[in-house]
């Protein structure tokens, strides 16, 4: 009972139910209301598995958006037409312009990346060191060789 009570608030927060791996079908709840709030700010309509939500953070700072999409007739089968995705719409301004948008992701983005392995700068300078310390050390091998070598033949 928690689980499925657990579902029903999903699938009313973010657009779809979770997946079942326990054998009861969603199928059976009314998704129609649960379509229409996932283009709320709580969540964003995902393109790539359908009727799933996914809550957008930086909504206020991007605005919300609306997908454009155009009928395109299918090159095999004229009588068919498929929904292409064109891109985004605006349908609120945000606090930030384009621009400043994409600077502050850029932003989150190298901090979340330096959060998640903050030695690699150590690392990459190190690994500089010992490139060098290895080049150089294969021509004094090299040479080393040849003068071995140079009494053999």
């Amino acid at each position: 009972m928690k689980k499925l009570l657990l579902s029903l608030l999903a699938a009313l927060s973010f657009g779809a139910a979770q997946a079942s791996s326990d054998g009861i079908s969603w199928d059976r709840f009314p998704t129609e209301r649960v379509t229409d709030m996932a283009s709320l700010q709580n969540g964003a309509k995902l393109f790539v598995i359908p009727n799933v939500g996914m809550p957008n953070p930086l909504w206020e700072m991007q605005g919300v958006q609306k997908a454009v999409w155009a009928e395109v007739k299918d090159s095999h089968d004229p009588a068919k037409v498929a929904h292409v995705f064109k891109g985004l719409e605006p349908l609120t301004a945000g606090t930030m312009n384009a621009a400043q948008f994409n600077n502050a992701v850029a932003d989150l983005v190298a901090f979340l990346q330096w959060m998640g392995e903050p030695g690699q700068n150590d690392r990459v300078r190190l690994g500089v060191w010992v490139l060098l310390f290895l080049s150089v050390f294969t021509v004094f091998a090299w040479r080393l060789n040849a003068a071995y070598w140079k009494d053999v033949k």
